[in-house]
């Protein structure tokens, strides 16, 4: 139960990274989360957090970062300021693309690109492109031999997809995206690139399955966009949700499935927390949720203290012999 509050969570706060409006991501993207890799790292509780989900991704999920880091010869802990995960519309798993921002040297990285890349120069035309740089093929060192496609960005950024073709559409994106959906262009250009992680969803683009049938997914359902935000304060992650529904009626609706699942999910979590002190930090997290509506936005604010929920946090938590659920 646990575990599938924390996936709704994600779900609806999609787990972004410093790009506001940014032209590198193609006409299609659906979906952006900004990570503030250099903040992340600033404060003990933070490093502390922090430090088992960077190693865990590097072994699973995110381990084609690490070995793209590892193939350009950057550190991603000391070299990475911010990360970029943008994907677009469709079920193509590969439609994905990592930007990546830091503080290596320009000249050092294309070199290396170019020593490294399968084939020398570019792998398709840049002639309509304003970034006048090749497309590297790197063949990552991995089960499946996969090969990512790495365009080295006039400002020093690496942007990386194991799509061709969706890396392709950076080089005819204009000036400023023009996103099919318009709220969600909107999120995309607020996003915050001073907070820890800030996230845009285009409604379209959500799994509603992973709500269960009733209300809950009704109400959500009408969303035409979410972003959210985290931001360390002190001894606290706190988070923002804003959710743009079609109309005033459909927001008020929200707001309520939201202290609805709220209310459910604290009465919940109370009871395990008696026996598992590892849910306390939870448990006041949900008791500091406060949803309100105007117009036809939601917003949903709470704090998750630090000192609490390291535990929590920790993927260690999930391994298999210490599940949290029951």
């Amino acid at each position: 139960m646990i575990r599938t509050l924390l996936m709704m969570g994600f779900m609806i706060m999609p787990a972004g990274i410093v790009v506001g409006q940014d032209r590198l991501l193609p006409g299609d993207t659906c979906f952006v989360l900004n990570l503030n890799i250099k903040l992340a790292l600033q404060s003990k509780e933070l490093r502390e957090m922090a430090l088992p989900w960077l190693d865990g991704a590097a072994k699973g999920n995110g381990q084609h970062l690490a070995q793209l880091a590892g193939v350009i010869g950057i550190d991603p802990l000391r070299d990475l300021s911010t990360i970029t995960l943008a994907s677009g519309s469709g079920q193509d798993g590969e439609k994905v693309m990592l930007i990546l921002r830091g503080t290596w040297n320009r000249e050092s990285v294309a070199r290396r690109l170019q020593d490294k890349s399968v084939q020398k120069g570019s792998g398709f035309s840049l002639s309509p492109s304003n970034l006048e740089q090749p497309v590297y093929q790197l063949k990552l060192n991995n089960r499946n031999q996969a090969q990512m496609h790495v365009l080295l960005g006039g400002d020093g950024a690496i942007i990386a997809s194991l799509s061709q073709d969706y890396l392709a559409q950076v080089l005819k994106t204009s000036p400023r995206p023009n996103f099919s959906n318009k709220v969600f262009q909107q999120m995309v250009g607020d996003l915050d690139r001073n907070a820890l992680v800030t996230a845009a969803v285009a409604g379209d683009a959500i799994d509603w399955k992973m709500i269960p049938e009733g209300s809950a997914r009704d109400a959500f359902k009408a969303m035409r966009g979410i972003m959210g935000r985290v931001d360390a304060s002190g001894s606290e992650l706190k988070f923002q949700l804003s959710l743009e529904s079609d109309n005033a009626e459909s927001a008020a609706m929200t707001r309520q499935a939201l202290e609805d699942i709220t209310g459910q999910s604290l009465g919940y979590v109370e009871g395990l927390a008696r026996n598992k002190p590892v849910l306390k930090g939870l448990q006041t997290a949900i008791k500091s949720v406060k949803a309100e509506s105007k117009g036809a936005q939601v917003h949903l604010r709470a704090s998750l203290p630090l000192a609490e929920s390291l535990g929590l946090l920790n993927p260690a938590t999930y391994q298999q012999g210490k599940n949290i659920d029951p």
